[in-house]
């Protein structure tokens, strides 16, 4: 494998150019780690997903995937560092995906878009969904 950057806290990243095809191939699974906005309107296109937001992750979600490598992906690639030592503690063959979705798709990686669940807000910490049903009605 190559292009595996190693920080100073032993987590290890893959860039997404180099994790595509890994993912493409079935050759790894990717861990998508985001909130459920998120995932349900832009998605990682990838042969094998597993969607389990980070406040809700428990090892045992991720027990029949131990044989394969891991691809841990978020938003921005600061929640997958959190999870990184866990899965490795564990015996996982596990990489964070550098920048996650914000790097896949600036690099003009594979994405799968669903206009019915579009953010929009500020900041992330505002996002909601853009087509808000009013309830007042």
């Amino acid at each position: 494998m190559k292009n595996i950057v190693t920080v100073q806290d032993g987590t290890e990243y893959i860039y997404p150019k180099d994790a595509s095809p890994l993912l493409s191939s079935g050759e790894a699974v990717l861990l998508d780690i985001r909130t459920e906005y998120e995932f349900s309107y832009k998605r990682f296109e990838a042969k094998e997903t597993v969607f389990i937001p980070f406040e809700e992750f428990t090892i045992e979600l991720i027990e029949q995937y131990k044989g394969k490598l891991i691809i841990i992906a978020d938003s921005f690639g600061l929640e997958s560092k959190k999870l990184y030592p866990v899965l490795k503690e564990n015996n996982f063959n596990a990489l964070c995906l550098a920048c996650g979705m914000h790097d896949w798709e600036r690099v003009g990686m594979t994405i799968v878009v669903s206009i019915d669940f579009q953010l929009s807000g500020s900041c992330r910490c505002q996002l909601k969904p853009k087509r808000m049903v009013s309830k007042n009605k």
